[in-house]
């Protein structure tokens, strides 16, 4: 299958399917954000708006004659949960946070009313669009050692900047060894394991995002994984993980240790210089790991990866996980999902080589996904509720990635 056929994307179902079986057989890439687009509107020009989920929105309206005690800005068909703020004078405030499964394109009227006047002088649409969280191709294992309980922090929502994630080793501590291991099979391509200190989340401390300890693996499906706050010397050291650059890895296989070291959730703002010796190690200055997973090394192609041994295949943060090889995992050939209502507010994951046959009734605000290598069936009796958001793609069903990229 080709690159570009591997990176098309869902496309969302926003209405109830009834009535006959209903092939699904489509799939595209993520909303495109897009660039800067002016919009004619009766208040003025307007720029494209454009966000993602968990990412709040903000912008301000100005009418062409403010400032005008004149003047009220008024907003219709806002999106669930965006609110529109007249400031007076001719200018508002517009502010949203999209939450999962409000992917999509928007158009709130934004309106001129006079004073004296009970009805707005006219408005027009103001495009926002909001784009979903692109999945990772290959399937991954929790990286760390096996049997470790797991605590994720925050997810590819929570986290900032979004899809990234932080874990942390229940019951760890400073003084404890608790084994990082690589997702899946692959080279590393990068390794930094010599810095020595954690730093405050400070805006003040400029050389902090430099003073990580992290590990680069690329894997066979082009994807790249990254692990982030190691011990120092762990990686490299003979007596521990004993890795080099350009060393081949399988899933499994020690990194390190879960450390502390770089851009940490600390509290000890006066450490400036990657190199300072650690002060208080009690303080548990934000021993974690951070990892997250691209389609390459840009910053701007992240993906949300896709877990065994997961309930729903996705991680979300608040859920404690044991750490375990994906051993045995494959994808079906056929799934069938029954009739039966399915909610709840996380995001599941559906698999098959060759088909998936629903009737499921999905409510809330439920977020899902169907990859099928050849057919996705919606039978008579599927539902896709208000408020739910529904992905479906046709895709082969990629176990983990295995093997080595080239040198």
């Amino acid at each position: 299958m080709t690159t570009s056929a591997l990176k098309r994307w869902f496309v969302a179902l926003t209405a109830t399917i009834v009535g006959m079986a209903a092939t699904v057989a489509f799939a595209q890439e993520p909303p495109d954000l897009g660039d800067d687009e002016v919009v004619e509107n009766v208040i003025g020009r307007i720029s494209k708006k454009r966000a993602r989920q968990g990412q709040t929105l903000t912008f301000e309206v100005v009418s062409p004659s403010a400032p005008d005690p004149g003047i009220q800005l008024i907003a219709t068909d806002l999106p669930p949960g965006a609110s529109f703020t007249d400031r007076g004078n001719g200018y508002g405030l517009f502010t949203w946070t999209p939450v999962t499964g409000q992917e999509g394109e928007y158009a709130p009227v934004i309106s001129e009313r006079p004073a004296g006047k009970s009805i707005p002088a006219g408005g027009a649409p103001v495009p926002v669009v909001v784009g979903g969280y692109p999945l990772s191709h290959g399937w991954y294992r929790i990286p760390y050692g096996d049997g470790e309980p797991i605590r994720v922090s925050r997810d590819h929502v929570t986290h900032s900047p979004p899809i990234k994630e932080d874990w942390v080793a229940v019951g760890g501590g400073p003084t404890q060894q608790i084994p990082i291991v690589a997702a899946a099979d692959g080279r590393i391509r990068s390794i930094v394991d010599d810095n020595t200190k954690c730093c405050a989340d400070n805006a003040n401390d400029i050389n902090c995002s430099a003073c990580n300890n992290s590990v680069w693996i690329e894997h066979s499906n082009g994807e790249w994984t990254k692990y982030s706050h190691f011990q120092t010397g762990t990686v490299t050291s003979p007596f521990v993980a004993n890795l080099d650059t350009n060393d081949c890895v399988v899933q499994g296989q020690l990194l390190g240790y879960e450390g502390q070291i770089g851009h940490t959730s600390g509290n000890d703002a006066q450490q400036t210089m990657c190199a300072e010796p650690l002060v208080d190690t009690t303080k548990r200055c934000g021993i974690h790991l951070h990892w997250e997973v691209r389609y390459n090394q840009d910053e701007n192609f992240l993906r949300v990866p896709i877990l065994c041994g997961v309930d729903g295949w996705i991680a979300f943060a608040g859920d404690t996980i044991l750490a375990a090889q994906c051993n045995g995992f494959g994808c079906e050939t056929d799934v069938v999902i029954g009739n039966g209502v399915i909610g709840g507010s996380a995001m599941t994951v559906t698999t098959a080589d060759n088909s998936i046959t629903s009737e499921g009734i999905y409510t809330g605000s439920t977020s899902t996904a169907y990859f099928a290598g050849n057919r996705i069936t919606l039978q008579p009796g599927f539902a896709v509720r208000a408020g739910t958001y529904f992905h479906a793609m046709i895709k082969p069903c990629e176990n983990s990635p295995s093997g080595c990229p080239p040198e």
